[in-house]
């Protein structure tokens, strides 16, 4: 049985599938398998994913209906508990692909502790023709709490990790949700005894314009504030007070960007009211331990406050006459 589960949610990826699995076939590491999840594709994706199957005895593959990326990497997760031994989950996203030390790495770090967690840094590509560099890394060592406060930008993220499989129970992702990383990864992380972060980018992350991300914004997409608030949640019952200063930052940001977007919407306006009301009450409450201020931050306050901000401008006006 292999060491490690390599799960790939597959939706729609038939240009980008191929260098995917080729760069995992790569690896120096090869006590792995790979389970290719097949998330209702209408393209040549479940052909391709059933030829690498065939010819490979470590590539499993499943076929559902779509439920979306967080559903497929729950469905891959399930399939490894009921019919694998291995120990380590890893994702990679069907349209990227990754270094071939990165699985080595990755487990040689994490001290073989079911504990840990070990997580590589990535670098953005608009190529599948990766110049592979050999150099050498640095480790750096750090408690959950400190990792989420120094490498935000790579904690939300799903890729880039090695995952003890027991991190997963009564833990999955959240099915029919946009952002299911963002609701997710933070409390995986928070399981873990000790974060090895590997400060190199051994994971290659393609700038796909055809990603999900990349779609017209949508109601849908407010999902990501349901998720900003979650987090708040949990570092308040952590009591976790930096993280949860950096939750409140995010959430405010979360209500402002998205109080953009919905401005566009026909169906927009009972949302952005929402949004608006939550955003006043926070800044009200969590400005100053936030250090969100007025001169520094005034787009939050401009979303939130747009008369008493027409006042302020007038008075900044004023005053700027008066030093003159």
């Amino acid at each position: 049985m292999a060491e490690i589960s390599v799960i790939v949610p597959v939706y729609n990826s038939e240009k980008y599938l191929s260098y995917c699995i080729e760069s995992i076939l790569s690896q120096t590491f090869q006590d792995f398998e790979i389970i290719l999840v097949n998330d209702g594709s209408a393209d040549r994706s479940a052909e391709i994913c059933d030829s690498y199957s065939k010819q490979y005895k470590n590539i499993h593959v499943i076929h559902q209906k779509n439920g979306g990326a967080g559903n497929a990497r729950n469905s891959g997760i399930n399939w490894v508990i009921q019919n694998s031994k291995s120990k380590w989950i890893h994702f990679i996203d069907a349209d990227d692909t990754v270094h071939p030390d990165i699985l080595k790495i990755l487990y040689e770090n994490c001290l073989h502790n079911e504990k840990v967690m070990a997580i590589c840094n990535y670098k953005m590509t608009n190529t599948h023709k990766i110049v592979v560099e050999k150099d050498g890394y640095k480790v750096e060592q750090y408690t959950p709490s400190a990792f989420l406060l120094r490498h935000s930008y790579v904690c939300h993220m799903p890729v880039c990790k090695l995952i003890p499989i027991g991190f997963f129970q009564n833990c999955l992702f959240p099915d029919g949700k946009l952002y299911e990383d963002v609701f997710l990864m933070y409390k995986l992380i928070y399981k873990a005894e000790k974060i090895i972060f590997i400060d190199s980018p051994l994971y290659f992350y393609f700038n796909n314009p055809e990603s999900s991300m990349n779609t017209v914004y949508s109601i849908k997409k407010l999902d990501e504030v349901e998720a900003g608030e979650e987090q708040v949640q949990f570092f308040e019952e952590k009591h976790d007070e930096k993280n949860l200063i950096q939750a409140y930052r995010r959430l405010m940001y979360y209500y402002d960007s998205h109080m953009r977007n919905l401005k566009t919407l026909p169906d927009g306006k009972p949302y952005y009211k929402t949004l608006k009301r939550k955003l006043a009450k926070l800044l009200r409450q969590k400005a100053k331990l936030c250090s969100i201020s007025v001169k520094d931050n005034s787009a939050y306050y401009e979303s939130a406050f747009p008369i008493f901000m027409k006042f302020y401008w007038r008075w900044k006006k004023v005053q700027s006459l008066f030093h003159k």
